[in-house]
């Protein structure tokens, strides 16, 4: 064999030997490199989880405050027909009924005649009892026929707002009532407003009449 083949083979040989460690080191490279990767997603994985179960715990907790913060607000809150207090405290303690011996023949309603239209009047309310009533915007409307009283039937179920009225230093507190959304305008008649108040049991309530024309 002439010098210049052997020459060729050793070139070749050394080529494929350095081909052979760049490829070993290129296996080796990309193996760790695969388990850096790897390990790199178990590590996000565990974090995912456990801010998952964070998350969860701290919905648990706002789940909790909203049900106390719930229950104490039905607890405190105002009805809007007269009850000031429910009948069970937040340990579920039954809370017995209170007597403030007040008296219905001790309040007025009163109708300002000078307010008066086809869609609405304001109401004096006057109470004079030591511990009022509870006074909400809660009202119905009643229609005199043939001597009889009838509540008239609203266009839809009346809605009113949990607020309740504060007497002033006569005992007085006015009430604008507008009927026109549920009742429209009326027609000619005798009218009366009703109220509900509260006392261990409802109580109905009457205005004095009032002529539509």
């Amino acid at each position: 064999m002439k010098k210049s083949t052997k020459l060729i083979f050793s070139i070749i040989i050394i080529i494929l030997t350095i081909a052979l460690c760049i490829m070993t080191y290129l296996f080796i490279y990309a193996k760790n490199a695969a388990n850096e990767n790897l390990q790199h997603v178990l590590d996000a994985g565990e974090k995912v989880f456990e801010l998952n179960s964070k998350i969860e715990e701290l919905e648990e907790q706002l789940a909790n405050t909203a049900t106390i913060s719930s229950v104490t607000n039905t607890t405190n809150s105002y009805n809007p027909m007269g009850v000031s207090i429910a009948n069970k405290s937040v340990d579920n303690t039954v809370v017995e009924p209170q007597n403030y011996s007040r008296k219905p023949e001790l309040v007025t309603l009163e109708v300002d005649t000078d307010t008066l239209s086809k869609i609405g009047v304001t109401l004096i309310i006057t109470d004079n009892n030591e511990t009022s009533y509870g006074w909400g915007k809660d009202y119905e409307v009643q229609k005199k026929e043939n001597n009889n009283w009838i509540n008239l039937e609203p266009s839809e179920p009346m809605i009113v707002q949990d607020i309740g009225y504060m007497l002033d230093e006569n005992n007085q507190c006015k009430q604008n009532i507008d009927w026109s959304h549920y009742y429209g305008k009326l027609e000619n008649g005798t009218y009366r407003i009703k109220k509900k108040v509260y006392d261990n049991k409802y109580i109905d309530l009457y205005s004095n009449e009032f002529e539509i024309k």
